[in-house]
């Protein structure tokens, strides 16, 4: 969990630069289009803005993710056999009353550590532990069963609705979705980990690196193919 935590932290600090720099470039870009009333540098410089906003939404949302802890149950116990991590990104805590009826059922799915600390969004001015949060372990997934008639039925909450995102399916976040519907099918051949991911996983390349590559694909190794070329050539005509 620490190397996963670790690589996230890269992967969030290396867009954190990136995004730094596609502002600095923006910027150059209005104030250039500004001075010179260039309209058509106006509307691209606009469009790279909206691309900027999004980055910064998403690796928002990203910084709010949380590695959640799996409970025994049909649904995670093939994650948890796997070694498989679930990632919950911005989350809440789920209450369950003291008491309720007897024939009802709640069993946890997904928790957060004991160290976890619940953080108010409208009023906090921080992102450290402060006086008055309150303090985890918090329930982010549960499962309430019933049987009433011989029927029993089945209703999962979760703290968060992101999780179904398609910016969220990697690691075991996939399984974890799909044996969610499996079990609430009663397929239970369908709770497994699948060996086929069908998540990909984002490669995180920073935009100076975006403009070495393309520099280096499409200019110099055309460059050096055609070079190499001629020089065979000249060679096979020198003789």
């Amino acid at each position: 969990m620490r190397k996963l935590f670790s690589r996230q932290l890269i992967e969030a600090r290396h867009e954190m630069l990136s995004i730094y720099e596609a502002v600095d470039l923006a910027l150059h870009d209005a104030v250039k289009a500004y001075v010179t009333d260039d309209r058509k540098l106006a509307t691209k410089t606009k469009k790279r803005t909206l691309s900027i906003d999004a980055r910064c939404a998403n690796l928002e949302a990203v910084c709010y993710n949380l590695i959640a802890t799996l409970e025994s149950h049909a649904i995670t116990d093939p994650l948890i056999s796997a070694g498989s991590y679930v990632i919950v990104p911005a989350a809440h805590g789920i209450q369950t009353l003291d008491a309720y009826r007897s024939s009802l059922t709640v069993t946890p799915l997904l928790k957060t550590s004991d160290g976890a600390y619940l953080k108010n969004m409208d009023t906090m001015t921080s992102g450290d532990k402060e006086a008055g949060d309150a303090e985890g372990p918090f329930l982010l997934a549960a499962i309430a069963t019933e049987t009433i008639g011989g029927k029993t039925g089945s209703f999962i909450w979760i703290s968060s609705d992101a999780l179904f995102e398609d910016s969220t399916a990697v690691y075991g976040n996939t399984d974890f979705i799909m044996n969610l519907f499996g079990y609430s099918c009663e397929k239970q051949n369908a709770v497994t980990v699948r060996s086929v991911s069908l998540a990909v996983e984002p490669l995180v390349v920073s935009e100076s690196e975006s403009h070495l590559w393309s520099i280096l694909l499409t200019v110099i190794l055309p460059v050096l193919a055609v070079g190499a070329g001629l020089l065979i050539w000249f060679k096979r005509r020198s003789r």
